[in-house]
């Protein structure tokens, strides 16, 4: 353990002088344990969990062999679009420091926002926020909604498809504000994906996990069946997702309206916090020789900085118990090879 500690240690202070990389290549950004990837052409994304560190291997955090299973629909007073798949809208990567995708039409944009973010309890990325902004282009008020459709597969092979921090879920379940605590997970006994449930503000009115083609064939909502099973037989047997609905409101002509959502991935056993963090944007880390120097960036230091003494802290926290597993000692390495990578130092 000491050497370790001298090993780990004589790294970091290389580091604190010099002062977690993203990398973005088209349409694939990452950062710390997740990657997201961009389909510009259908206007889906994939999102992936780094679930082993020291080989550097992401696995799906929610279906990835089709992503159009995954989409948002607005309504804009009682009519429906599919976005990726209606006519009126066009579809392209958007400007600014974070990810994007922008569907575009004569009378509504809608830009699809993606915010890397940390639980409390880890120094890397292992979530994202996604912000949706609809603008009203219409020359008139419109009643604006918008659903996220979410096609879950980790808990498919469990006894509960998904489970809230109160209790299992192996059913069709409406959640709303207070009705199921903070978040729901959907894992497969080796890691985990995570989302929040209605709180107030921006968040979601509702969340409902039902079968995924009872969703997908619904223009908005369905009737309700709590308890239902996830089977749509002969079609859609034990195939769950999830809804986020954010009801219509009034929007004023050239005004907007927000809704946000977060996901987070997790290996079994690891804790994650609905509070999130935001980590460095992308832009500022996204091509080599395009970022800026530690000089001109103070708030990338102070994240730094704040990286590297909550790794200090963990490694007095192994001192002291005595104990470090594998993949602990694996993620430390991990983060130490991207604050080497971020400053040339490899």
């Amino acid at each position: 353990m000491n050497r370790f500690r001298y090993s780990v240690t004589a790294r970091i202070s290389a580091l604190v002088l010099f002062l977690c990389s993203a990398a973005l290549h088209g349409g694939e950004f990452s950062s710390g344990r997740v990657k997201l990837v961009l389909h510009e052409r259908s206007g889906r994304f994939s999102l992936y969990y780094m679930t082993d560190t020291a080989n550097r291997r992401y696995e799906p955090l929610f279906t990835d062999q089709d992503p159009r299973t995954s989409f948002i629909t607005v309504i804009i007073n009682d009519r429906t679009y599919k976005l990726g798949e209606s006519s009126a809208f066009r579809i392209r990567q958007g400007d600014g420091p974070n990810p994007s995708l922008v569907f575009e039409s004569a009378f509504l944009t809608l830009k699809e926002e993606f915010i890397f973010t940390r639980s409390e309890h880890s120094e890397l990325a292992d979530g994202i926020d996604i912000v949706l902004r609809a603008e009203n282009k219409s020359g008139q008020a419109s009643r604006i909604g918008i659903r996220f459709l979410l096609d879950t597969h980790l808990g498919e092979g469990e006894r509960s498809h998904f489970e809230t921090e109160r209790r299992a879920i192996s059913g069709e379940t409406l959640f709303t504000a207070g009705s199921g605590g903070a978040w729901w997970r959907s894992r497969n006994g080796n890691y985990g994906l995570f989302g929040g449930l209605p709180s107030g503000g921006d968040s979601a009115d509702e969340v409902l996990a039902g079968n995924w083609k009872r969703l997908n064939d619904a223009a908005w909502k369905i009737s309700v069946n709590e308890g239902r099973n996830f089977n749509l037989l002969p079609y859609s047997v034990n195939d769950s997702a999830v809804a986020y609905y954010f009801d219509p409101e009034a929007v004023a002509s050239g005004s907007y309206r927000e809704a946000r959502l977060w996901l987070s991935g997790a290996a079994e056993g690891e804790e994650i916090s609905v509070a999130r963090i935001p980590v460095r944007d992308t832009q500022d880390l996204a091509l080599p020789g395009n970022a800026p120097s530690p000089a001109e960036d103070s708030g990338a230091l102070r994240s730094d900085l704040e990286a590297i003494q909550n790794l200090v802290a963990r490694i007095d926290g192994y001192i002291a118990s005595g104990n470090i597993t594998d993949e602990e000692l694996s993620a430390l390495e991990f983060t130490l090879r991207q604050l080497r990578a971020r400053y040339g130092r490899q």
